[in-house]
């Protein structure tokens, strides 16, 4: 499978602004154009903000706890699935 790494801070007083959001749509828009499969990545156990976002934005994820850190697989969902594409 053909990802990147990525990874992301956005500072404590700038949360919840969306810009998260903007970065990880922007460089998906990016990596799909490169014929990427998805990211790959670390986040802290803590951070459920980060988790909810993933799943509302789609990804499909596999994720690796060691410690309290999670190595995160975000996979990009198959655009032709469910559309009668074989």
């Amino acid at each position: 499978m053909k990802t990147a790494d990525l990874a992301q801070v956005v500072r404590d007083d700038c949360h919840n602004q969306g810009i998260w959001f903007e970065i990880i749509s922007y460089h998906t828009s990016l990596a799909k154009r490169q014929r990427l499969q998805g990211f790959t990545g670390d986040t802290l156990d803590r951070n459920q903000p980060i988790f909810a976002l993933i799943n509302k934005m789609g990804f499909k994820v596999e994720m690796e706890n060691e410690s309290r850190v999670f190595k995160i697989n975000l996979i990009f969902e198959d655009e032709n699935q469910g559309r009668g594409r074989v």
